[in-house]
């Protein structure tokens, strides 16, 4: 009896732990080639994306960038467009996460902008970032936006910028609870109690 105790009290704590961590790890990208790695020649043409003429690609270090509009200046403004298609596989909460940059400005190079939206064929415009500089050194940072997403719809994220670039896009189910990943913890738990009231009536 003592080990059936024992291995009931052990089941409801790993059922008890297995319930805490049962939320799922965050899912892989929906997005292809969200880090800028793969495209068809030396400066332009990036794998699984649409884009406009003024997008280039940006190597530094290694490290793949998406520029957009990256050679405009005040006399010649330039404005790079790139966006890419995804389906959303179930309705929940999504991270979409991506680095950006804006290149230093002055009176000569003019100013630099980068904006990005999600979009779908039905609802509004979702704006993830919009900002601009006029002067000033480069400046840099990580997006995130927490969006919630209906069901088996296509989306299309785009990035319309001037003297900027992008990398690392990433589109994600946030992780949530499992349904009932509790319920082996409630019927552990009553088993137990079950256990100790027929012990109480044997004593």
């Amino acid at each position: 009896m003592t080990f059936v105790k024992n291995a009931l009290a052990a089941g409801a704590v790993v059922t008890l732990l297995s319930s805490s961590i049962g939320p799922a790890l965050a899912a892989d990208n929906l997005l292809n080639n969200g880090d800028f790695g793969i495209y068809t020649n030396s400066t332009t043409r990036f794998s699984d994306w649409t884009e406009s003429d003024s997008v280039t690609r940006n190597n530094i270090s290694g490290n793949n960038w998406a520029g957009l509009g990256f050679g405009s200046t005040a006399a010649n403004p330039l404005s790079g467009i790139i966006s890419q298609s995804f389906t959303a596989s179930f309705a929940g909460t999504y991270s979409v996460s991506f680095d950006w940059l804006l290149r230093a400005v002055n009176s000569t190079v003019g100013s630099a902008s980068l904006s990005a939206i999600l979009t779908s064929g039905s609802g509004p415009a979702v704006t993830l970032l919009s900002l601009s500089k006029s002067s000033g050194g480069a400046t840099s940072n990580t997006s995130v936006t927490s969006v919630q997403l209906a069901a088996l719809t296509e989306y299309t994220i785009e990035f319309t910028g001037s003297r900027a670039r992008i990398d690392n896009v990433n589109v994600a189910a946030v992780p949530g609870p499992i349904a009932g990943a509790g319920l082996p913890l409630l019927l552990g738990l009553a088993g137990y109690g079950a256990f100790r009231r027929r012990k109480a009536v044997a004593a």
